[in-house]
């Protein structure tokens, strides 16, 4: 599964700066002289719907990545795009080392109830 999201992100893109009318179709028409469009993501908030700004662009070939790089800071609807290469976002926690330290014990607060009688309530509120 990595070596298959590896290998197809070696045949994307990440475009930033998408208008947020921007359609699929529009963008795949706009990349299309680059080669082969496989796929186009417009990314969404997952809360609202909307679009974030971005999208990623996978191409049939390598080659059309490097071909895409000539759309950087080209016009698209009006608002100048950035175009990077895809980077691959895989955890590999086999040579993973985070700085996890121990937690804190926790803290208890007194009721306020247990405050004014000076025994414990039971129940609390923040």
């Amino acid at each position: 599964e990595g070596a298959q999201k590896m290998e197809a992100d070696s045949r994307s893109i990440h475009v930033g700066n998408v208008d947020y009318g921007a359609t699929v179709q529009e963008l795949e028409e706009h990349f299309h002289g680059c080669g082969p469009v496989n796929r186009v993501t417009i990314l969404c908030d997952k809360f609202t719907g909307h679009p974030k700004g971005f999208a990623y662009i996978e191409f049939s070939n390598k080659d059309s990545v490097k071909a895409s790089m000539a759309l950087d800071d080209s016009l698209f609807r009006g608002r100048q795009i950035k175009v990077t290469p895809k980077r691959t976002n895989l955890l590999d926690l086999e040579n993973c080392s985070l700085p996890f330290s121990p937690l804190p014990p926790f803290l208890t607060l007194p009721t306020a109830a247990a405050q004014e009688s000076g025994q414990d309530g039971g129940k609390g509120f923040a």
